[in-house]
C-alpha cells in the first residue's frame, strides 16, 4: 500500500541516519563497522518482509 511504502521510506531514512552516526562514532573499529552493517542489512530485510508480506 501507499502508506506502507511511505513508512518504509521513513524507517529506511532513520536507519540510514543511525548507521551513519554509528559509522562516525566507530570509524576506527573495522569489526564494529562490520557488525553495524550486518545489523543494518538484517533490520532492513526484516522491515521489508513485514511490509511486503
Amino acid at each position: 500500500s501507499f502508506e506502507g511504502s511511505q513508512l518504509i521510506a521513513v524507517i529506511a531514512t532513520v536507519i540510514h541516519g543511525i548507521s551513519n552516526i554509528l559509522e562516525l562514532v566507530m570509524v576506527n573499529s573495522l569489526e564494529m563497522g562490520f557488525i553495524v552493517n550486518l545489523v543494518f542489512v538484517f533490520a532492513w530485510k526484516l522491515i521489508f518482509n513485514i511490509f511486503v508480506s
